[in-house]
């Protein structure tokens, strides 16, 4: 059976202190865009193990599909195992999540498969285990997330946007880009704007919107082309430019298909996308 797993987008990202567990406190807004990888999922009730097939590069005790699955068929005492095939579009190290939608989606599809045996709060938890960022891709497309990605508060804004997503070339480790961070940025303690307010200027006009990503400065510093590209963006008509995560993928926010489109020009000889912004 075939489950499609969502890419995210952080259009602002707030990084707070390191906490005692070595995580950091975030404040971010993540959004789902219409770019998947698609998921084939075939369950084996006589093997014992499980087979990832199409993640081209990724040793398998590593990738996050095989860990799901595994940590599904521990809790739920089922026996027999599955093959996972997978058709990858998100690309890996930009920033867009694709290994926790990949996770998530894996968790659901073979919860689905074997006939719901575990519950959504269960479902929660073991996404939690395996990844701050898995436990967003079980829910709605937005949320606001805090805490180091556990603490979700689904949003439904009012209207969806078009997204340009452009591709540097080169993906961005999110431990190093932390190290980065931690090296040469004084965190705020206290996250501004806090979850809440994050939400009311998410819920008010475009032109109130005071976005940010925090470890903009880092990147910018090593990878210039990510500051041309998000400035490329803007002057393109985007109501909000910026790196997505940790990077290294850049996205724009369009009011219109046209304006969107009208943006493309501007980033001939790389890797883009244009898509849109899921609605609930």
């Amino acid at each position: 059976m075939l489950f499609l797993s969502p890419a995210k987008i952080n259009v602002h990202l707030g990084i707070g202190g390191k906490r005692p567990d070595g995580y950091h406190n975030i404040c971010s807004w993540f959004l789902k865009v219409s770019l998947y990888d698609s998921i084939y999922v075939n369950l084996q009730p006589a093997s014992t193990s499980v087979v990832i097939e199409g993640n081209a590069g990724v040793p398998v005790k590593a990738d996050l599909m095989f860990k799901a699955a595994e940590l599904f068929y521990e809790e739920s005492g089922i026996s027999g195992r599955c093959i996972i095939r997978i058709d990858k579009k998100i690309p890996i190290g930009a920033g867009l999540g694709g290994g926790s939608s990949n996770a998530a989606t894996v968790l659901m599809a073979l919860n689905h498969l074997h006939g719901a045996v575990l519950p959504v709060d269960r479902l929660y938890e073991l996404c939690s285990r395996l990844g701050s960022d898995v436990p967003f891709f079980l829910g709605g497309p937005s949320a606001v997330v805090s805490g180091r990605g556990e603490i979700l508060r689904e949003i439904y804004p009012k209207r969806s946007w078009w997204v340009l997503l452009v591709d540097p070339g080169f993906p961005i480790s999110t431990r190093e880009a932390y190290c980065w961070f931690d090296t040469e940025i004084e965190a705020q303690q206290e996250l501004h704007p806090d979850a809440e307010d994050l939400r009311l200027l998410i819920e008010g006009p475009t032109e109130k919107w005071r976005f940010f990503n925090a470890f903009s400065p880092v990147l910018y510093r090593r990878y210039p082309v990510l500051e041309r590209i998000c400035a490329g963006l803007a002057s393109g008509g985007a109501v909000h430019a910026a790196v997505s995560g940790s990077g290294s993928a850049c996205f724009g926010l369009f009011e219109t298909h046209a304006g969107a489109v009208k943006a493309v020009s501007k980033f001939s000889g790389m890797r883009f996308w244009l898509k849109e912004t899921l609605a609930g």
